[in-house]
């Protein structure tokens, strides 16, 4: 197995790790954030040729790194993800059993409650002041440095093995 055979099966051994971590990794008190299954089925990888050798690079949903970091107040969050998020955990009713209403462009009114709440304080992560660790624990330079030499080192010993023969 050449280089890049095993960069590719390493991307994808990481992928299948982060899919595992959504799904059970508690990010805040509220448990996994694997409500719609959306975020662990956007992960892939892919690795490209470049001048100096390959680049892996890891792809996913936009809202990842919210999920990692969390998200400062400001602007409105999109109250489309927000609508999705609720429809995905079945929430249908607010807190003291008042039915949720539609609300403008068709969101419910929880929606544009969370939404609010986002813009004015940000999320739980972002107001602990530390990142959930859901993706970073596991792509840690270290790790992955570790991780990728064991991986990579038997095939560059083979090229250069291979190399020594035919210079001989």
């Amino acid at each position: 197995m050449d280089a890049l055979d095993r960069l590719t099966a390493y991307g994808a051994d990481l992928v299948a790790s982060l899919q595992e971590r959504i799904r059970s990794e508690p990010v805040t008190r509220f448990g996994p954030v694997n409500a719609s299954g959306n975020l662990a089925a956007s992960l892939r990888t892919e690795v490209v040729t470049t001048a100096t050798g390959y680049r892996l690079t890891l792809f996913g949903a936009s809202y990842a790194l919210a999920l990692e970091y969390g998200r400062k107040p400001g602007k409105f969050p999109p109250l489309r993800q927000i609508q999705l998020w609720i429809d995905a955990k079945g929430l249908t009713q607010q807190p003291g059993g008042a039915s949720v209403t539609a609300g403008p462009k068709g969101y419910s009114s929880l929606a544009f409650l969370i939404g609010r709440k986002i813009a004015q304080n940000g999320t739980v992560l972002y107001q602990a002041g530390q990142p959930s660790k859901l993706f970073g624990a596991r792509i840690a330079g270290d790790i992955v440095a570790s991780e990728l030499a064991k991986v990579l080192l038997p095939a560059v010993r083979e090229q250069v093995v291979s190399a020594l023969r035919v210079a001989a």
